[in-house]
C-alpha cells in the first residue's frame, strides 16, 4: 500500500491504469472532496484508467491516510498533493483534477508549484461565490454520526445531487457508501474552514495553466454560473456541464464526465 509523507500527514495514494502501455499516457491525480473516500469514485476511475496514468489518494483524516495535526489550512492541503505528485511520479508534470473543495487543493497548488501541474480538472468548484444562504451550512448541519441512513439521505440527496439521483439504485448505492465513509471519519472536516480562512484575493484565478471547468446544472453549491466568472477571467479555459447531475457529477455522470476530460486532454497533448 502506497503512501506519501508530508508535514502533518501521512497520506494513502492509488494508482488505476491498466495496460502494458501506460508508460505513455499523461499523468493525472486526482483530489477529494471533504468527508470523500477516494474509493467511492471507483467507477469514475475505470472509465480514465485505459487513457491516463491515474492517482487518487485520501485527504488527511479520511480513509487509510492519517492526520498527525491537529489543524490544516488549504495550503497543508496544496503541500499533501505535491507530496503525492512526488511519490507518484517525481518530478514530472501532471494533469491535477480536484472536485469541489479537493478543486480548491488543486488551484491553490498550482499557485504554488507551478511547474507541477501542467493543466487543471475542476470539478464542481463551490466556495469562492456566495451559495443560497444557509445552504452550505445547512449542508455541513447534517451529522451522519447523528442520524438513520434515510433521514440523512432525505437531507443530502436534497442539497447535493442531482434531479432524481438519489431514487434510483447507484444513486442509492453512492449515498450509502458516502453515509459509511463519512461515519467512519475519525479526523475532522477541515476543508470547509479551510476555505472559510483561506486568502481569496490572493488566489483567486491566478493560476495560468489550461483550465477545463465541468459543473452539473443541479449542483446547488458549485453552481454552474461560478463557472462561467472563471471562464471570464482565466486565460486559457474550457466550460462544460451535464444535465440534471448535481455535485457528486463524477460519480452520477462518470461516463460523460470522463469522455470530456479525454477529449480535452486529448486536444491539450496536440
Amino acid at each position: 500500500m502506497p503512501f506519501a509523507e508530508s508535514p502533518g500527514a501521512r497520506l494513502h495514494w492509488e494508482p488505476h491504469w491498466t495496460g502494458s502501455d501506460h508508460d505513455a499516457r499523461p499523468p493525472l491525480v486526482f483530489s477529494m472532496a471533504q468527508a470523500v473516500k477516494a474509493s467511492l469514485f471507483a467507477p469514475f476511475y475505470s472509465q480514465l484508467s485505459d487513457h491516463f496514468r491515474l492517482v487518487s489518494y485520501d485527504q488527511r483524516g479520511m480513509g487509510e491516510s492519517e492526520a498527525t495535526s491537529d489543524s490544516c489550512s488549504m495550503e497543508d492541503a496544496a503541500d499533501d498533493l505535491q507530496a503525492v505528485i512526488e511519490a507518484a511520479f517525481g518530478d514530472e508534470p501532471v494533469i491535477s483534477m480536484g472536485h469541489a473543495s479537493g478543486a480548491w487543493v488543486a488551484f491553490v497548488h498550482a499557485i504554488r508549484e507551478p511547474e507541477a501541474a501542467r493543466a487543471l480538472v475542476l470539478c464542481s468548484l463551490a466556495g469562492f461565490f456566495a451559495p443560497p444562504p444557509g445552504l452550505l451550512q445547512a449542508g455541513l448541519a447534517i451529522n451522519p454520526k447523528r442520524v438513520e441512513y434515510e433521514e440523512y439521505k432525505a437531507q443530502l440527496g436534497s442539497i447535493y445531487t442531482g434531479m432524481n439521483y438519489p431514487d434510483t439504485p447507484e444513486g442509492d448505492a453512492f449515498l450509502r457508501e458516502y453515509y459509511a465513509a463519512s461515519r467512519a471519519r475519525s479526523g475532522p472536516s477541515w476543508h470547509g474552514y479551510a476555505m472559510r480562512d483561506v486568502d481569496r484575493m490572493r488566489y483567486w484565478a491566478k493560476w495560468t495553466q489550461p483550465t477545463l471547468l465541468l459543473y452539473g446544472t443541479h449542483d446547488r453549491l458549485g453552481v454552474p454560473e461560478h463557472g462561467y466568472e472563471l471562464l471570464r477571467v482565466l486565460d486559457e479555459a474550457e466550460l462544460h456541464w451535464f444535465y440534471p447531475a448535481g455535485h457528486f457529477l463524477p460519480r452520477e455522470q462518470a461516463g460523460p464526465t470522463a469522455e470530456r476530460i479525454i477529449d480535452w486532454t486529448s486536444r491539450l497533448e496536440g
